[in-house]
């Protein structure tokens, strides 16, 4: 009741109670499902029933005082969804909702699964054409393993279609004026994060034979190298005086210092103090 329907903890309160909630949800599933009667979920009691229909009723009204689903955090709607499975009450005028959350939430991990569950097996061809053409080529490659359409969206190609569509985001980062700072640091942050998902994608399926990974592995070691030779602070000399460029002789030690060298009319600088 804290955390689900609605969060009540404001700002301030963390994920992990909402994420325990998740995890129970998901465990009750072996519970309530009876391996000889099947789905019926006999152990969930009318009353039960009607309680959480009530509860997933509250969650989809809070939804516009959260902005609609673009808005809505993917945590709560992995909770929404594993609340319909788990007391199975799903809503089969509600599918098209349903299939709204999961592909705006698609890169979670346990959403292919529960799409299934949520009887939205027969949508999966057009769900994954989706997800591709929003560029979510990754998870699109996790739904197609779910629902057995690899030989139809074949995964090495939109693996690499995903990387390529990851360089070209860098480079518009690069190119960024507004980003000259950092712009170096955020393209290669964005190329690594990219590549770590690709190879992660490649052991998980066992892709090895169809896409080698390592050239792969050897790109993401060459720009950790490069931003771990970017941190090296730069060693000068605590006692180094350099020559003025007249090529005349070194002022005196002591005139560089705040004493009595010379008399300004304006008033001395606060002295540097270093943060802790």
């Amino acid at each position: 009741s804290e955390v689900f329907p609605v969060d009540k903890r404001g700002n301030e309160g963390g994920s992990d109670l909402a994420w325990a909630c998740v995890l129970i949800l998901e465990s009750l599933i072996p519970v309530v499902v009876d391996p000889v009667i099947g789905k019926s979920r006999i152990l969930v009691t009318p009353s039960m029933k009607e309680r959480a229909k009530e509860i997933a009723e509250t969650w989809k009204k809070s939804l516009e005082e959260r902005g609609g689903i673009e808005n809505v955090k993917t945590p709560d709607v992995h909770t929404f969804l594993q609340h319909l499975v788990t007391f199975g009450i799903v809503k089969k005028e509600d599918l098209e909702f349903y299939r709204k959350l999961v592909v705006a939430s698609a890169w979670r991990k346990q959403m292919p699964k529960l799409a299934v569950s949520l009887g939205l097996g027969d949508q999966m061809p057009d769900m994954i054409e989706e997800l591709i053409s929003k560029g979510q080529q990754l998870d699109a490659v996790h739904f197609t393993y779910e629902v057995g359409l690899v030989d139809k969206f074949p995964p090495v190609p939109l693996l690499k279609s995903f990387l390529r569509d990851a360089k070209k985001a860098a480079s518009s980062i690069l190119d960024d004026p507004n980003n000259t700072g950092r712009a170096a640091q955020l393209a290669a942050r964005r190329e690594q994060s990219a590549l770590r998902a690709v190879i992660k994608c490649i052991e998980e399926y066992k892709l090895e034979a169809e896409f080698p990974p390592e050239n792969l592995k050897k790109r993401l070691e060459q720009l950790e190298k490069t931003k771990t030779e970017k941190r090296k602070p730069v060693v000068v000399p605590a006692n180094k005086r350099t020559r003025v460029n007249n090529g005349g002789p070194m002022p005196p030690a002591k005139a560089g210092r705040l004493t009595n060298a010379y008399v300004s009319s304006f008033p001395a600088p606060p002295p540097f103090v270093r943060s802790p």
